[in-house]
């Protein structure tokens, strides 16, 4: 337990990246609901709220090696519809808002700054407590998010960019699966994991002459990915065992993201 507990401090001053991945003993972190006790039937349901922010992902162009994005940001707040079976399988899904900033220097004079207004975003995902042994538990989650968004202001060199018929757009995709092992006491659950994650963001409708990489070649559209795949994730969630809980994420490797789940059971 004392371990658990270094390794999370020592994560607090990592840098960190992706989104939310939650805490592996989620399916059975609430042994009995609001409503019913754990004895009242194998299968049970509920509602939550997480909020991720992630500062600084590492992306790059996702044809050839340049990078030129200097800071990628994403901001979530998303509203979760669950179900568990047994106490150990649990599929969710996920239905919210996203926004966007960045920031490129797309060529040695030309810094340029992306901010999306908030829009909808979906996800859906799955999660499984595979074995407990004593305190101990390890657990898989795997998800998949999307979101298309409007980006509200383009800069150039901090000036703001003249609006044109074009509608600039960012969609997004991500998704990941990560394992995780978890140690509970009376009311607290830490936890720590390895994940994998993939995303994929297309800049589109770019105004003409706005983005001009070094090789002088004019783009209205590109696509950009996550530099580094693997991850560690660290948290923990507190709970009186019925009805509710709430949780702290962290994940670290390549930028820094910070999220909060609260989630109540039937």
């Amino acid at each position: 337990m004392r371990h658990i507990l270094l390794a999370i401090t020592l994560l607090f001053s990592t840098q960190i990246f992706a989104y939310y991945s939650g805490n592996p003993s989620t399916p059975n972190l609430m042994q009995s609901g609001l409503f019913t006790d754990e004895n009242q039937g194998w299968v049970g349901g509920g509602l939550g709220y997480i909020f991720d922010q992630i500062n600084d992902r590492k992306v790059r162009l996702k044809t050839g090696s340049r990078n030129d994005f200097d800071r990628f940001e994403i901001t979530s707040n998303m509203g979760q519809v669950y179900f568990l079976i047994v106490n150990r399988f649990m599929g969710y899904g996920l239905l919210g808002a996203q926004e966007f900033s960045a920031t490129q220097t797309s060529n040695p004079t030309t810094i340029l700054q992306y901010i999306s207004q908030e829009n909808f975003s979906w996800g859906v995902g799955g999660k499984v407590l595979a074995l407990e042994l004593g305190p101990w538990g390890l657990g898989a989650d795997a998800k998949y998010i999307a979101s298309s968004n409007k980006w509200n202001t383009l800069t150039q060199n901090g000036a703001l960019f003249p609006a044109t018929n074009s509608t600039p757009r960012i969609s997004y995709t991500e998704w990941q699966v990560s394992l995780s092992t978890s140690y509970r006491t009376d009311f607290l659950v830490p936890y720590l994991g390895i994940g994998y994650y993939y995303t994929l963001a297309t800049f589109k409708r770019l105004p003409a002459n706005f983005y001009t990489p070094a090789d002088g070649i004019n783009r209205t559209q590109f696509k950009v990915t996550n530099q580094v795949r693997p991850g560690l994730i660290a948290g923990a969630a507190v709970t009186p065992g019925k009805g509710a809980f709430l949780n702290i994420e962290l994940r670290c490797i390549d930028s820094l993201a910070f999220s909060i789940q609260a989630a109540l059971r039937f």
